[in-house]
């Protein structure tokens, strides 16, 4: 059995989908219940589309107890999520109605929210190893008048090694994340701006766990480690957070518990209030990469039972088919996503971020 885990992995790093659902068969017809290789073969069916089958799989060993609660949880969620009682686009335009309307009062007195209304496009740029260009989308955004471009905590290092390749000399940067994730141990930021490109420096969310500690320490050390780089505290994060569904997260927590959105779904909030400002120049937000893939959420994400993903990957579908959101980029969707960690060793980089540090102090 350890030969055939070890060829699963294969298979999946080489994006062989049928060959693990192939084994995944096998297996169970010998009468042996891996709940690795089942859920290598759940994540596989629902990456190729095939969710009936996925679901039929999950709900065989559903009350097996071979999986983890918040991935019991997470699937639960995935398989129900267009049978949830709430309207999305209800949520989404009042949020944006909302946003629009804080960002108005504390426009004068915020140090970044003026920042962001001169540019004629935001383009979010997602974590995923494999996000590339075509020669034609690299035009396109080349063709822009003076386009944003938003990284998330590490900001994808695979992509911005050729990021010049589709900047123009208008361009510019901005890092969003969660602080913890978005700088070293040592806090020093992870990512690296490109020189010769306005770089608006780090809009963070500041989980409530951590205030003491960003207010007290983090950031003096930030300025101190990270000379001449603004480092902002988004404030405006509790109205994204006040609009997120809550949802049962898993066995240990029981009942309902709000989760808290990713930090894609609060630039993507963000971006999309400052598209319907009348004082804002956007006029056109793009996403690229996102596509909220099966493989992200159930083989990427460490914190699956924090976020809610199928509520964010509806909106996402919600957005781009009202034209509020144009996909840009593609990925390899056979491929499996990888975390932070790995994209980081991917790129040639040896980084601890402080989040781990965090972590193993918990531990």
């Amino acid at each position: 059995l350890s030969g055939l885990s070890d060829l699963v992995q294969q298979k999946l790093l080489r994006g062989d989908r049928p060959g693990v659902i192939d084994i995944g068969r096998y297996v169970a017809s010998q009468g042996i219940i891996d709940p690795l290789i089942v859920r290598h073969e759940i994540n596989s069916l629902l990456v190729l589309g095939d969710e009936a089958a996925a679901e039929n799989l999950f709900d065989s060993f559903r009350s097996s107890g071979i999986f983890d609660s918040n991935y019991v949880a997470m699937l639960e969620l995935y398989f129900a999520r267009y049978r949830q009682g709430f309207c999305v686009d209800d949520i989404l335009l009042d949020l944006r109605e909302r946003l629009i309307d804080v960002i108005g009062k504390n426009l004068a007195s915020s140090a970044y929210l003026s920042r962001l209304m001169p540019f004629s496009d935001i383009v979010l740029i997602s974590n995923s190893v494999g996000l590339s260009f075509s020669e034609a989308e690299k035009q396109c955004l080349l063709g822009m008048k003076r386009p944003l471009f938003v990284y998330f905590n590490v900001g994808n290092p695979t992509l911005c090694a050729g990021r010049s390749g589709f900047y123009c000399s208008s361009a510019a940067e901005v890092v969003m994340g969660s602080y913890q994730h978005a700088v070293g141990a040592d806090h020093r930021l992870i990512f690296q701006p490109l020189h010769g490109h306005e770089f608006l420096g780090c809009i963070m969310r500041i989980e409530q766990k951590w205030c003491i500690e960003w207010r007290d320490a983090w950031r003096a050390e930030f300025q101190r480690v990270n000379p001449g780089l603004s480092c902002h505290e988004f404030k405006e994060v509790g109205i994204i957070e006040s609009l997120y569904p809550s949802s049962a997260s898993s066995d240990d927590a029981p009942g309902e518990r709000r989760r808290i959105p990713t930090i894609g779904s609060i630039a993507m909030a963000l971006a999309d209030a400052l598209l319907h400002m009348p004082e804002s120049q956007v006029e056109g937000v793009w996403a690229a990469g996102f596509s909220m893939s099966a493989s992200y959420i159930f083989e990427a994400c460490y914190g699956i039972n924090l976020h809610d993903f199928p509520f964010e990957k509806i909106a996402l579908e919600s957005r781009v088919a009202s034209d509020a959101v144009k996909l840009i980029g593609s990925i390899n969707a056979a491929l499996p996503e990888v975390g932070a960690r790995r994209h980081l060793q991917h790129a040639g980089l040896s980084v601890e971020k402080l989040n781990r540090q965090l972590r193993s102090r918990s531990e």
